[in-house]
């Protein structure tokens, strides 16, 4: 289906990449390795991409500590108030501890600090996360030797700054499966049965935690990688792990055709949107980096991988379109969901930028102005217009904004972290950013995605969100993150958002006893160009006048409590897949439309989306 220039094929850096970690930073992504560049002088090789596919080499990222350890081991990065941080393992693999380097750009000029960050004889695979709350914590690997499965595990420690670790560090996943061991008898090891996870990395999803990390020996069949999952980060427990490696098998694992995937990060598309999981894997004795589509369904990572046919490539954003004024930006005919995020930096004194969303008519929704360490947001509201101004501070640091106008909340984010949320009035389809900049403000990027995700979490309404039923007697509810569409009397059509020529839309959903349930392809004046059915052993059948209907049946293991269904229209063509398994294409009008759940009974949705992808 496409273009086949619309695809990519693993790996997508094909030369000795191992441990990759994968940073995004001003619209650009920049990749971090294990080891030393080509002529031994700078730690940890770094490559540079536009769009996670296309690579370009960009020198190394450090020069060597002066005690002159022979081993660097998986660097990580995260950027702060100016400032970029590496943390990284040094030693002799037999000891290996914790570091910190520091600089001002993410290709390089990285300085350890002077800081070593743990005190274990075995550290190794840091990984910063930082919670809603602003409060950082240091993930990494460290071994277990009095553990009922010896070996290495993973802990989490408090992080008090950048430099330094509360120092009281609480296991989080420890060995405790087969499929965990690395040797039966490690002779190195005092002969015992030792076993592997470590390489954690860690996302956070509707207030549960999801920790993935590499398990096993990666030259065994069981080899991969899995994930747990905890309501907290520091627990009196272990998180709760989900693969058990009989029942359950890692979510990305070897197979015939790969050897040995493991070690990922996790990284956002170009689109903000997508998540794709980072990973090496053994190709002529080397570890070369791949990537694949990455998503959570309720409680389970579902990974779409490891690939080795060609894939879509990962979806574009829209950029915005010069004027005629200096400084001056505008993104029109916008749909009324959509994601924006710009990372800029006041230069001077009185240096200004100013983001306003304005209907199609020009009326304004929202002003968002930076300027002299404040930040000045005006908006409308139903009581007329609002006026509040926030402080900030190191505008002549680069700050990476966020905007998510999502029916009628508006949310800003700031370097990751909500930042503001407010309801405010729109009226129209198609609204207009516009972008107004002082010649000393410079901004690496500025990407906007149409379209929407919904988790169903806050107060928002639905209705208020741009929930709508189609036929008479379809109604909604919503309560513990999860939506409810029922037929009050006969089939029920619900649907949101506006209608794209090409989308990618997803839906987990789990269908209440005896209910049909399917998805309709609809056009922007709510006709059904097809009625897909998903059978699933409902007592009833859809059935709505003359429709086209089609009718899908998923594998057996992908009936669990929530499943995702994924549509993705490009050109005249839709695909239909349920978890990675191919469900269906059809041929279709090239019109632009939507999807929409259809039902005769209850059905609960926990997560939906609709995005842009043509750019």
């Amino acid at each position: 289906m496409g273009d086949p220039t619309d695809s990519f094929t693993n790996p997508v850096f094909a030369r000795s990449f191992p441990d990759p970690f994968v940073l995004k930073f001003g619209g650009v992504f920049y990749g971090y390795c294990t080891g030393f560049s080509a002529d031994g002088e700078l730690a940890f090789p770094v490559i540079r991409s536009a769009d996670l596919v296309h690579w370009e080499e960009a020198g190394a990222a450090m020069e060597p500590i002066e005690t002159a350890p022979p081993f660097y081991w998986a660097p990580e990065i995260v950027y702060a108030d100016g400032n970029f941080y590496l943390y990284y393992s040094c030693g002799n693999e037999v000891n290996m501890e914790l570091r910190v380097a520091v600089s001002k750009r993410p290709d390089g000029g990285f300085a350890d600090a002077g800081v070593r960050l743990t005190d274990q004889q075995f550290a190794i695979d840091a990984h910063v996360f930082i919670d809603g709350d602003g409060q950082k914590y240091l993930f990494y690997a460290t071994d277990f030797l009095s553990h009922s499965h010896i070996g290495t595990g993973t802990v989490v420690d408090r992080m008090l700054d950048w430099f330094q670790l509360e120092g009281n560090p609480q296991p989080v996943t420890r060995a405790k499966y087969d499929w965990q061991v690395y040797d039966p008898c490690r002779a190195e090891k005092g002969n015992v049965r030792w076993h592997t996870v470590e390489g954690p990395s860690v996302l956070k999803r509707k207030g549960t935690y999801f920790q993935m990390f590499s398990g096993g020996n990666w030259k065994n069949e069981s080899y991969g990688v899995g994930y747990a999952t905890s309501r907290s980060p520091l627990n009196s427990e272990e998180w709760k792990q989900s693969i058990d490696g009989t029942t359950i098998l890692p979510i990305l694992r070897t197979t015939d055709q790969v050897l040995g995937p493991g070690h990922n990060s996790i990284v956002l598309g170009p689109n903000n949107r997508e998540l794709f999981c980072v990973y090496h894997s053994w190709v002529n004795h080397e570890r070369v980096m791949s990537l694949d589509r990455l998503d959570v369904v309720d409680d389970r990572m579902i990974l779409l991988g490891p690939t080795v046919s060609g894939q879509p490539l990962p979806f574009k954003p829209r950029s915005a379109q010069k004027t005629g004024r200096p400084g001056a930006r505008v993104i029109d005919s916008v749909s009324s969901d959509f994601f924006l995020e710009t990372t800029f930096r006041l230069v001077s004194q009185g240096d200004r930028i100013l983001i306003a969303l304005h209907r199609a008519d020009k009326t304004p929704i929202a002003d968002l102005e930076f300027v002299d360490g404040a930040c000045y947001l005006q908006f409308s509201t139903e009581g007329g217009s609002s006026v509040l101004q926030r402080p900030t501070s190191a505008l002549d640091e680069y700050q990476c904004l966020g905007i998510e106008l999502n029916g009628r909340r508006l949310e800003l984010r700031l370097n990751g972290l909500l930042w503001f949320e407010t309801d405010v009035q729109t009226a129209d389809d198609k609204l207009r950013v516009a972008i107004e900049c002082s010649s000393g403000v410079e901004m690496l990027n500025l990407d906007l995605t149409e379209g929407f995700v919904d988790l169903f979490e806050g107060d928002l309404s639905l209705e208020a969100s741009g929930w709508r039923g189609l036929l008479d007697g379809t109604a909604f509810t919503r309560g513990n993150g999860e939506m409810m569409i029922r037929g009050n009397s006969g089939i029920a059509v619900a649907a949101k958002g506006p209608c794209f020529s090409e989308f990618e839309s997803a839906f987990n959903l789990s269908a209440l006893s005896d209910s049909s349930f399917g998805f309709a392809l609809l056009t922007s004046k709510d006709e059904i160009e097809i009625l897909m059915e998903i059978a699933n052993g409902g007592n009833e059948t859809l059935s709505i006048g003359e429709t086209r209907k089609e009718v899908l049946t998923p594998p057996e293991g992908a009936r669990s409590a929530y499943n995702q269904y994924r549509f993705v229209k490009q050109g005249s063509e839709i695909s239909v897949d349920v978890e990675g398994f191919h469900l269906a294409r059809y041929k279709v009008s090239s019109r632009p439309n939507r999807i929409g759940i259809v039902t005769n009974g209850s059905v609960l949705v926990e997560m939906a989306r609709m995005i842009r992808i043509d750019g």
